[in-house]
């Protein structure tokens, strides 16, 4: 929470503002840490000089996110600016009702109202853009240089020219996905501050991995695969033994027991994971090209000999089958 006496977010220079502490008009609101440069005029001017045809009669609001960044000369223009299309005449008679002697109640008439702005979180709003009433700008979209913004931006979406177009999305829809999910303008500072690291070289993946919601969903599905993986592991080694005459109860537990060594190396590789982090893939790989090695080496030359034919091979490509599809579905 930015203290309320705090306007400038560098000591060094006053052409940037925090806008929640320099905006008085109740009708206009705006989150924490979302800044407004002015490097024309004073941007503690920002009410005046850039939210416009803003009356209260109308009603109508103003709302702005969390970290959002405003640059110079961006306008909110509002329903006052929108000249009724629904007469003869866009000349607004009803304004000057004293003139023409019209009720003053039927002022409104004179303009169409279309509603609130409202800005999501994480907005670049660029030089000179224009946004028009009733629009809805979407969590970490762009608009770009002297856009003039006449419908909804949708999150994560880069839009210019006049009238403003999407251009781009600024990550793959995955990756919106788990953003606009994570929401990480409502976390906490302490951990805010943990994860802007992350936040900065756009590791979408590794803030995924900081929410302990999604960690929990991402373990658990994780540590599902790796059981299913093991009972055809387990497998192997016990019904081999069964073959050979040991009882059934033996040759599972030393089924079972092979797998004790996974949760040792696991806790093992948790603790050693920051240290090796730079060869933790070449480390993986090296795992799972010595399966690969096995598999084809010993496990496919032992099963056509013994079954005949290719039963071997067609086992290994039934078994990858059904591991990709594992894959998918458990994410």
């Amino acid at each position: 929470m930015i203290p309320q006496w705090k306007i400038y977010p560098r000591s060094q220079g006053h052409s940037t503002v925090y806008l929640q502490n320099v905006v008085t008009d109740p009708s206009i609101s705006v989150g924490d840490y979302t800044i407004y440069d002015d490097f024309v005029n004073d941007p503690r001017d920002f009410q005046r000089n850039n939210v416009l045809y803003h009356y209260p009669i109308n009603g109508d609001k103003l709302r702005i996110g969390r970290f959002c960044s405003i640059a110079c000369g961006a306008k909110f223009l509002f329903t006052s600016a929108n000249h009724s299309l629904s007469s003869l005449s866009t000349y607004p008679f009803p304004l000057f009702y004293e003139e023409w002697g019209q009720p003053w109640h039927q002022l409104t008439q004179a303009w169409e109202n279309r509603g609130d702005i409202i800005i999501g979180n994480d907005v670049w709003i660029g030089y000179e853009a224009v946004i028009l009433s009733g629009v809805t700008i979407g969590d970490g979209a762009v608009i770009g240089t002297r856009a003039v913004v006449t419908r909804d931006v949708p999150p994560y979406t880069i839009v210019g020219g006049v009238p403003a177009r999407p251009i781009r999305q600024r990550f793959d829809q995955e990756t919106i996905d788990v953003l606009l999910e994570l929401r990480w303008w409502d976390w906490p500072l302490e951990k805010l501050s943990k994860s802007l690291r992350a936040i900065q070289v756009a590791a979408a993946e590794v803030i995924f991995r900081t929410d302990d919601n999604l960690l929990l969903t991402a373990s658990t599905a994780l540590a599902l695969g790796i059981g299913i993986q093991n009972f055809p592991e387990g497998a192997a080694i016990s019904l081999p033994l069964y073959q050979e005459g040991m009882g059934k109860g033996r040759s599972f537990l030393i089924g079972a027991a092979s797998g004790v060594v996974e949760p040792v190396f696991a806790l093992l590789t948790v603790l050693v994971a920051g240290t090796v982090q730079l060869v933790l893939p070449w480390l993986l790989s090296f795992a799972a090209g010595a399966m690969l090695y096995v598999v084809v080496e010993e496990l496919i030359p032992e099963a056509n000999l013994s079954q005949g034919g290719h039963s071997g091979t067609l086992g290994v490509m039934a078994g990858f089958l059904v591991m990709m599809i594992l894959d998918v579905a458990l994410g």
